[in-house]
């Protein structure tokens, strides 16, 4: 914010430096102009109808909306001891000086990978980058620790299209459980990891910092799962695959053609 004005030089679709969203409905922005009017304001109190803001401007209200967004509970699920041992976030303090100078190592190779295969990666525009007390989640694929074989978390990157990615992840956690996937070596593994943070931060400078942010790659992030489960991702004809859209709808039928394939 810049006084009471977005500040619009630090925003970029490219990049997603600002909110990201998508619009669905066709008159949205005409519904929201013609009857919403905005205050740039926090609320100071609000009693018996009255919002007062901390500029001292008073509005009347007959109900009260917070838009508050949601919290990942994973860190209530399980206790500081199990978050690090299955990768997910959790606090840097918990980690050796080994264990972080390797992750470090393996980042550091990461990043300059990304910055030779994409150049335009290495100088982004200003961009408000945030701090953090906590670790990336290092799930191979975004879904499974390293080395316990026995719990996948679902949904736990940010990307656009969810019900194809979740559809995609289903039907790899299910591979994987069924032992259906040849899982690389681990240090194969912890390098596509570093990878995948990597990329993340250099992509989405803002949004990307805990690197699981995969919001414009989509096709590539379900392509290579099911490129590892040894189904089809390209389904509708090269013509349409080229130029139509990804939908979640692409991948009807995959449930039987897993079965078929494995014999189930």
């Amino acid at each position: 914010m810049r006084g009471n004005n977005i500040n619009t030089d630090i925003i970029s679709a490219f990049w997603c430096t600002g909110p990201v969203g998508l619009v669905q409905h066709d008159d949205f922005w005409d519904t929201i102009a013609q009857n919403v009017q905005i205050y740039r304001n926090d609320v100071k109190s609000y009693r018996n109808g009255r919002l007062t803001l901390d500029d001292g401007t008073e509005l009347f209200a007959d109900e009260l909306l917070l838009g508050t967004g949601w919290e990942d509970i994973k860190h209530r699920l399980f206790d500081k001891v199990e978050l690090r041992s299955l990768g997910l976030s959790h606090s840097k303090t918990l980690d050796t000086q080994e264990e972080t100078e390797l992750w470090e190592e393996f980042h550091k190779d990461a990043d300059l990978q990304v910055i030779a295969k994409f150049p335009l990666l290495e100088h982004p525009p200003p961009h408000r980058k945030p701090t953090s007390l906590t670790t990336t989640q290092n799930l191979y694929k975004g879904i499974v620790p390293l080395e316990d074989q026995s719990i996948a978390f679902l949904g736990a990157i940010d990307i656009s299209n969810s019900f194809r990615a979740a559809e995609t992840q289903a039907i790899w956690t299910t591979a994987y459980f069924d032992g259906n996937i040849i899982l690389p070596p681990l240090e194969q593994m912890i390098k596509e990891v570093a990878y995948m943070h990597a990329f993340s931060k250099r992509r989405y400078p803002t949004h990307g910092q805990k690197g699981d942010c995969f919001f414009f790659e989509l096709v590539w992030y379900t392509d290579a799962l099911l490129h590892e489960v040894g189904l089809r991702s390209h389904r509708k004809g090269w013509w349409a695959d080229l130029v139509g859209p990804c939908l979640a709808s692409d991948l009807k039928g995959m449930k039987y053609e897993y079965m078929n394939k494995y014999g189930l």
